[in-house]
């Protein structure tokens, strides 16, 4: 396992090449292999001949896991993505982020502006811009022995979900008891990169991409149907799409041939 310390934590990634790359940031309860290796984007990025970049956030996969939730403030997990960058000595990248690594990529884009070419944000939309506090119910749902006291369904999804990625509970439940700012209207209209808002048409945890990208000047939305908050990142339609954006010339339907002949 490769890995680099960032504020005194071990921070597992992959790395291919070591010139400016498409840098993948994974969700909430994900990691690395999960969310971008499973889904084909490794092998996809591979067969488009392109340096590319995914860690494990703080607290999740490989990576060390705090357990005080003030080590998982939005501003050091961004830092930690800029230490990445600083260690593979590159200057810009290509974001492609994932739900709360969407969350953190606007704070990348707010401190660090000069360090980014462009962003697709996926599986996040326009309940980002409600108040909405789900925090207690999510580290109840993630660390009681019994489900059946949890009434949230959306907790109880990401619970299910924190099982299935192998998750270390406690070190879940401390990230999302930080406390998150809301979302900077005024941020999201200086962002100067090309910017892409994607979400799933079966993804009620995000609602729609319009209101959203609306706030970021150019900003584009797209729905992808039928994909929902945890399948986005391995629907071809999704792939697509982001190799469009970013002028990726190869074409999805051979990397997937080509992932499955592995």
């Amino acid at each position: 396992m490769a890995s680099f310390v960032s504020d005194g934590l071990n921070i597992a990634f992959n790395a291919v090449g070591w010139g400016d790359p498409v840098l993948l940031i994974h969700g909430f309860a994900a990691n690395r292999n999960q969310a971008w290796r499973s889904s084909g984007w490794f092998d996809l990025l591979d067969a488009a001949g392109l340096d590319y970049a995914a860690m494990d956030n703080r607290g999740h996969g490989e990576s060390d896991k705090p357990r005080e939730p003030e080590a998982y403030a939005i501003d050091k997990m961004a830092r930690d993505v800029i230490n990445f960058l600083d260690y593979l000595e590159a200057k810009q990248a290509n974001i492609v982020a994932h739900s709360m690594g969407a969350m953190i990529s606007l704070a990348l884009m707010r401190d660090f502006p000069d360090r980014f070419k462009s962003a697709v944000l996926c599986g996040v939309g326009e309940t980002m811009l409600e108040e909405r506090d789900r925090r207690k119910a999510m580290a109840e749902a993630l660390t009681t022995s019994d489900t059946s006291t949890v009434k949230d369904e959306t907790a109880l999804s990401f619970r299910a979900f924190a099982e299935s990625t192998g998750s270390d509970m406690a070190a879940l439940a401390a990230c999302i008891q930080c406390a998150r700012p809301p979302v900077d209207r005024d941020v999201l209209g200086n962002i100067g990169i090309p910017v892409m808002v994607v979400t799933g048409s079966e993804d009620e945890l995000s609602g729609k991409p319009e209101p959203l990208a609306a706030l970021i000047p150019g900003a584009k939305a797209v729905t992808i149907d039928g994909a929902t908050h945890h399948t986005i990142m391995a629907d071809p339609e999704f792939k697509a799409v982001v190799c469009d954006f970013l002028g990726i010339g190869v074409p999805v339907d051979e990397a997937e041939e080509d992932r499955w002949k592995r």
